[in-house]
């Protein structure tokens, strides 16, 4: 049986994507630029960084690896200050990855993409044919990674899965994220404040759907589209998200701006109906179950999440 290399292994989806094909039966190489984080002797693991390719083109032949899922990146809110970095990581890692691909026959690339590539002024409710036009950083170099893989399923007869992921949120998840943050001031009981307003619009995605969309483009036949989308089943303003968190964890109190984004994009609804036919993703977990899974979690208490 073939291989699947998971690049970010470390990371919040990449370890999710590689346990969920663990418990599938499936071989897989994992990579990340720093050692794993907890003992795993059932799978092959590279110690690398995604520029390396000489590293990742042995391990993509050594192991005959079909499918290389790319969740290796690095976000805008962790390194601002050094945007190189998010260019070197996100953009020419990717370059990297398709090349890897392309030398050693790689048939298909899953990448994480972001809706942050759409930027703040779109059509709604926003479909994958909508212009890619990011107002930050981040979402420039994942919609220059959509290009550059586009490019080679063009040039190259790479296939190529392009999931548009929204707002990820629950157990792992440690960078900035607005229902963390409320929770967390809240077992704290801190107030949380906010500098957009209590309108902004989300539709957040728990983190086991998008493992299983992952799982989905993965194991999927070919796809007429490059790109899906990966969110939540319903947009809800940042007031209608403080109410749920209210239910689950009752000291929690949210004071909002006036609409200063800081950075942060805005997206009301999304249309999941091309991934639900083509891809046959349908997220099952709603947003007030997985707020209590994710309160559960950063409670101390995983065991009941």
């Amino acid at each position: 049986m073939s291989a699947i290399l998971v690049t970010g292994a470390n990371g919040l989806l990449g370890a999710g994507i590689v346990d969920r094909l663990i418990r599938a039966g499936r071989s897989v190489v994992a990579m990340d630029q720093s050692e794993p984080l907890h003992a795993l002797p059932w799978i092959d693991f590279v110690t690398a960084d995604i520029n390396d390719i000489d590293q990742l083109t042995r391990a993509l032949s050594a192991n005959r690896v079909d499918c290389l899922v790319h969740c290796g990146a690095i976000s805008g809110r962790v390194v601002a200050a050094t945007p190189q970095t998010i260019l070197d990581t996100n953009v020419r890692g990717t370059a990297t990855v398709a090349e890897a691909a392309r030398l050693t026959g790689v048939r298909r690339v899953v990448f994480c993409s972001s809706a942050a590539a759409y930027g703040n002024h779109v059509p709604e409710p926003l479909s994958e044919g909508a212009p890619l036009n990011p107002t930050t950083l981040y979402g420039a170099s994942k919609a220059s990674g959509e290009a550059i893989l586009r490019a080679y399923a063009a040039e190259y007869g790479l296939e190529v899965v392009a999931l548009r992921i929204f707002q990820v949120f629950g157990p792992r998840r440690t960078t900035e994220c607005y229902i963390r943050l409320m929770i967390e001031n809240a077992l704290a009981d801190r107030p949380t404040r906010i500098a957009q307003p209590a309108s902004s619009r989300r539709q957040y995605v728990y983190v086991d759907d998008v493992v299983n969309a992952l799982f989905l483009a993965v194991m999927g036949g070919k796809l007429a589209h490059l790109a899906y989308h990966v969110a939540g089943d319903s947009s809800r303003t940042l007031a209608e998200v403080a109410a749920i968190v209210a239910d689950i964890v009752p000291q929690v109190k949210v004071e909002f701006g006036d609409g200063s984004f800081g950075g942060q994009y805005t997206i009301g609804t999304v249309d999941l109906s091309l991934a639900k036919a083509e891809l046959g993703y349908y997220p099952e977990i709603s947003l007030a179950e997985g707020i209590r899974r994710y309160a559960a979690w950063l409670g101390g208490d995983p065991a009941q999440a």
